[in-house]
């Protein structure tokens, strides 16, 4: 079964291939889109519960789905999950801090919390920063059409963790696309290293603190 990934190519093997890694438990599956995500994790063996905005949008029958808005209080008893999975879900939140704190509430103890969003550091996004003065991911057509609106840097994270969770890994997507004729859906990946200058989406594993 192949359902639509919504997120830049690779993002969701980097974030299935963590989790591969992972004893079986109840995942969480936030911002969980069309299910490709809550899909694949069911058919390694978790128990799954999907959550988004948009219940429309979700196509499976055989997992428990929440309508639910990660910008409020999120409709689960404190210590319920194992594990929660936020795959670019961050970068669309007026409050990510309030939602980093309600994902540690739900999570029992020594939880993990896969979170992935858009590295606005990258080298390319650094230049396109110093010529034009925006963030790549935060140009007005992203607003306008993907909702991003809260870029997430590198020195934010660990304040937004503090006394919450610890990072156990930070990996990167692939190496960043770079376009050709952008217009004609042309790009190319010129460099294939998965670090800060040059990957492309981050993917952290954090465990939560007692």
């Amino acid at each position: 079964m192949e359902l639509y990934q919504g997120a830049i190519n690779g993002v969701h093997d980097a974030v299935l291939n963590v989790m591969k890694h992972q004893d079986i438990g109840l995942v969480l599956d936030i911002a969980s889109g069309k299910g490709n995500i809550s899909y694949n994790l069911k058919k390694m063996g978790f128990d799954v519960v999907a959550a988004d905005i948009a219940s429309e949008e979700f196509e499976l029958q055989d997992i428990q789905f929440y309508e639910l808005d990660a910008n409020k209080k999120l409709p689960f008893t404190s210590s319920s999950f194992d594990y929660v999975v936020s795959v670019e879900t961050i970068e669309h939140l007026k409050n990510p801090w309030y939602f980093i704190g309600e994902v540690h509430r739900i999570l029992k103890e020594n939880g993990k919390f896969i979170l992935t969003t858009p590295n606005v550091e990258s080298l390319q996004g650094r230049l396109i920063f110093l010529f034009s003065g925006k963030l790549k991911w935060f140009l007005h057509e992203d607003i306008e059409k993907s909702g991003h609106i809260y870029p997430i840097f590198s020195w934010m994270i660990p304040k937004m963790i503090e006394n919450k969770f610890k990072i156990i890994g930070l990996t990167f997507n692939d190496g960043e696309q770079m376009g050709i004729l952008p217009r004609f859906g042309i790009n190319f990946r010129p460099i294939r290293v998965k670090n800060r200058l040059f990957g492309e989406i981050i993917i952290l594993e954090m465990q939560k603190l007692d």
